[in-house]
């Protein structure tokens, strides 16, 4: 049973006057929502409609992309503008259209509300210093949190979740260079499939070298990919660990034998590699940070930062958890 509200029987006229006082621009949209000239959009078939959210200083309206209401919006506007004296930023109010809106239905409701249409995403999802909005891609943002898991793992953080994803993957393989096996959880490939993103801002900082596996870490930041690559005619035998490339009596790297495992342009890139004179642990720090360390607002920042980074992430992949 629903009970009947009072002000149900009252006419909208009469309302008006008894809330004409109070300057609320909510009771015009809400009053022409209900006589259905003004729609609102729903997210979902069930979800509730919304037609208008309000902060401090900002108002965002949502409505039919068809001129008859944006003008009834314009109308709503200028009687709330008339009674509380506040008016429109042009310069800092824009339009947003969905893609499937005719350049005519475009131009109509632009020259009615007198508001500039706002940019693509990709200009709105740029930083404030470089004249957008400082939105973030719902996609990109999921990307880098499900990068940090990959982080964590792979940067020795003690949890239980590590040691649990270590103990049933990563017994003997490092993070870098497992190999996806058929059976493993959607959890795990979403987290293993972002270490192309991880890769392109991480390195190893070498501390004892017992930590990084020298073909699949990445601890060259003067390689394209932060790793050697040997070569097919060597026949001496294959390192994996680093600490294994240092001749610890002479203090020095083995060169001829990097020389002889390497092309020539890792073999370059290792021998200007210092090592520690202070013996410390592996570290893998993060590039594109000043902090070293893995932070969000510096992954996003980085993904912008590099143009074309998303597609060589690959496409189709799962990195929702």
């Amino acid at each position: 049973m629903d009970l009947k509200k009072v002000y149900d029987s009252l006419e909208w006229s009469f309302i008006d006057k008894a809330l004409e006082a109070w300057v609320f621009l909510w009771i015009l949209l809400l009053k022409e929502e209900v006589q259905e000239k003004l729609h609102g959009i729903k997210i979902t078939r069930n979800a509730p409609i919304v037609s208008h959210l309000m902060y401090a200083n900002d108002l965002l309206i949502m409505c039919r992309a068809d001129p008859q209401e944006a003008t009834v919006v314009n109308e709503c506007f200028n009687n709330y503008c008339s009674w509380s004296g506040q008016a429109a930023n042009s310069e800092k109010s824009n339009i947003l259209f969905f893609k499937s809106t005719s350049r005519r239905d475009r131009k109509a409701i632009r020259d009615i509300l007198g508001f500039k249409e706002m940019g693509s995403k990709a200009d709105i999802c740029k930083p404030k210093e470089l004249r957008g909005l400082g939105f973030r891609k719902f996609k990109d943002m999921n990307l880098a949190m499900i990068a940090k898991l990959g982080w964590k793992l792979t940067s020795g953080e003690e949890c239980l979740w590590t040691k649990m994803m270590r103990a049933k993957y990563l017994q003997n393989e490092s993070f870098f260079g497992y190999r996806l096996k058929k059976g493993t959880s959607w959890v795990w490939k979403g987290i293993v499939k972002t270490r192309k993103l991880i890769r392109t801002g991480a390195c190893f900082r070498i501390g004892d070298g017992f930590a990084i596996d020298m073909w699949s870490d990445p601890w060259l930041p003067g390689l394209p990919n932060k790793s050697p690559i040997a070569r097919e005619e060597s026949a001496s035998p294959m390192w994996r660990r680093v600490f294994e490339c240092w001749d610890e009596r002479n203090q020095s790297w083995k060169a001829e034998e990097i020389r002889l495992i390497c092309d020539e342009e890792s073999a370059g890139a290792i021998l200007k590699i210092k090592w520690p004179h202070i013996l410390c642990w592996d570290k893998l720090i993060w590039l594109g940070n000043k902090k070293e360390f893995f932070l969000l607002k510096a992954v996003m920042s980085f993904l912008l930062q590099i143009p074309g980074l998303r597609m060589k992430l690959g496409r189709g992949g799962n990195y929702r958890i």
